[in-house]
């Protein structure tokens, strides 16, 4: 009778082990099928579930391994499609397993994830301590292509937050050079081989944009030798030119819409369009829709070129209310386990030295509403300047007329003719109506090329008839376009910050804070907030389009 109970049990056992390792080999296959579909393809709800089950049944036989794949494809799912609160979520549920498994290539795509969520959620700091932790994990990790391909990752993202943090050229550029260095290191790995071909696609055409549209001056001739090896990989490699086949296509038409080839830029952004279709992809819908309206305006087509920017117009206000409703999380959900229990010690710090802060409260109330009457007087003389500006019946260009005067000696002491300097005024006229100024592109060498004619000559036609250097221009048109805008548009009001500065061209929230104040005097937030007082907005339309 024993010999049989063990047997049994031998036998349940043995089936149970069995069984168990079935369901991880069936759970790692369908992690894996998701993951093959995330390089390839749009996500789905279908995905979502495969994940999730993933993840339940990983639990229930206690299978860690499982458990920390599903936990990191759904946090790179949920960060793909702008649900960072979710996606933070699951990166910090997959980081402590990681940490227990010493999984050092799990601890690199962690971080790497979280700290492009915490950018993109404008929380720069983090994601650059983030950005640093996935390098020195990818160091650690002992297959060296998988070391190299993982390094290239991390360092694109480092290029990245360089770039919104306004790091010196060289900076960015080294990174982007550093990561396509690793990649090109990966040898043999028949496994890695697609990523290793998507990955020089994808910083050639980093490469390719960063000569095109952040180096300063503009360099098209190095430039286009990345475009050129991306049209070449398009022809050997298109499996794994498909992979971001949208925004690779939109980069090369951005390429030649600054190379003042029209023709081909429509020729890829209209290719862009056709395959979005099936993509449904907003956000390069709006890129191509960009180099669409400014090539067709570059042939003369004016009604083409307005059907195009009016779509546009229309698609970026879309795209920027949908990324608003993402980023509006409560703090709770971004803070770790870590951070909440130092916040409690603060919290008990605070107590005891809360006497001293009712102290330090009140002589800072008393400041504030001094502050707060000198900052109400200079909102209120925007305010005034921005109606004073609407009611005005004088027209711009008699006033360029009129600062061509041949007695005015300030013209005379140009170096440039009469016609000459009528015709750049003209121009700077119909530049500042078209509102080109809140392009991120735009430079001096941009404008020059814009207005056909040189930058030494336009630079100085600004600095005599504007009183301003190039910058200081551009930076008040921007200004103003974004305090009409305000004033006129109340949901532009409930914009984040950051999205306000990309609007009118800024290259981050810092600097259009900083020349905001510049220029008004006050924050763009205290800006806002009296608007809404002093307009008298009606709650029912902020709950409306908060929803």
């Amino acid at each position: 009778m024993k010999n049989i109970l063990s047997i049994c049990i031998i036998v349940y056992l043995f089936s149970s082990t069995l069984f168990a390792q079935s369901n991880k080999i069936e759970i790692d296959e369908k992690i894996q099928k998701v993951n093959d579909l995330l390089d390839k393809s749009s996500i789905s709800d279908e995905m979502v579930n495969i994940l999730l089950q993933a993840e339940k049944d990983s639990k229930e036989i206690n299978y860690s391994q499982g458990i920390l794949e599903s936990e990191k494809s759904l946090a790179r799912l949920y960060l793909d499609i702008s649900n960072y609160k979710t996606s933070l979520k699951f990166c910090n549920k997959a980081e402590k397993i990681a940490i227990e498994l010493e999984d050092s290539k799990s601890l690199s795509q962690i971080y790497r994830h979280r700290a492009l969520t915490f950018m993109n959620l404008g929380f720069l700091q983090q994601g650059h301590k983030d950005i640093m932790s996935s390098i020195d994990n990818s160091k650690k990790i002992e297959d060296k292509n998988l070391q190299h391909y993982c390094m290239a990752l991390s360092y694109h993202n480092l290029a990245e937050y360089y770039e919104k943090t306004q790091a010196s050229q060289d900076t960015i550029l080294s990174c982007l050079k550093k990561s396509l260095k690793a990649v090109e290191n990966i040898k043999g790995d028949i496994k890695l081989l697609e990523k290793k071909h998507f990955m020089i696609i994808l910083l050639n055409k980093s490469l390719g944009m960063f000569y095109t549209g952040i180096h300063e001056p503009q360099r098209l001739d190095l430039a286009s030798q990345y475009i050129l090896e991306l049209l070449k990989y398009r022809e050997t490699q298109p499996k794994a030119f498909r992979m971001d086949e949208l925004n690779t296509l939109n980069s090369i038409g951005r390429f030649y819409d600054a190379k003042k080839e029209p023709e081909k830029a429509i020729k890829y952004a209209s290719e862009v369009l056709f395959l979005e279709k099936k993509s449904k992809s907003p956000f390069e819908r709006h890129l191509a829709y960009a180099t669409l309206a400014n090539s067709y305006e570059s042939i003369g087509d004016k009604n083409l070129s307005n059907q195009y920017l009016s779509l546009y117009s229309t698609l970026v206000d879309s795209i920027n209310k949908e990324e608003k409703r993402s980023i509006e999380l409560p703090m709770e959900h971004i803070i770790s386990d870590k951070e909440e229990s130092f916040s409690k010690t603060i919290g008990d710090l605070l107590l005891i030295i809360g006497s001293i802060i009712l102290i330090l409260l009140l002589a800072g109330w008393l400041l504030w509403k001094r502050q707060n009457r000198i900052l109400q007087k200079k909102h209120k003389k925007v305010i005034e300047e921005l109606i004073a500006k609407k009611n005005t019946l004088l027209l711009r260009e008699e006033e360029a007329t009129n600062l061509i005067d041949n007695d005015n000696p300030t013209q005379r002491s140009l170096n440039i003719r009469d016609k000459t300097v009528e015709s750049l005024l003209l121009k700077l006229e119909k530049f500042e109506k078209s509102k080109k100024f809140i392009k991120n592109e735009v430079s001096l060498t941009w404008l020059a090329n814009y207005m056909n004619t040189n930058t030494k000559s336009l630079s100085e036609i600004i600095r005599q008839y504007k009183e301003e250097s190039f910058n200081d221009y551009i930076n008040k048109l921007r200004i103003k376009y974004i305090v009409e805008l305000l004033y006129d548009e109340p949901k532009h009001r409930e914009y984040k910050i950051s999205y306000l500065a990309e609007i009118c061209g800024f290259s981050s929230r810092e600097v259009f804070t900083t020349v905001f104040k510049k220029e008004t005097g006050i924050s763009p937030s205290y800006f806002i907030n009296n608007l809404k007082k002093d307009l008298d907005i009606k709650s029912s339309d902020v709950v409306e389009y908060q929803e």
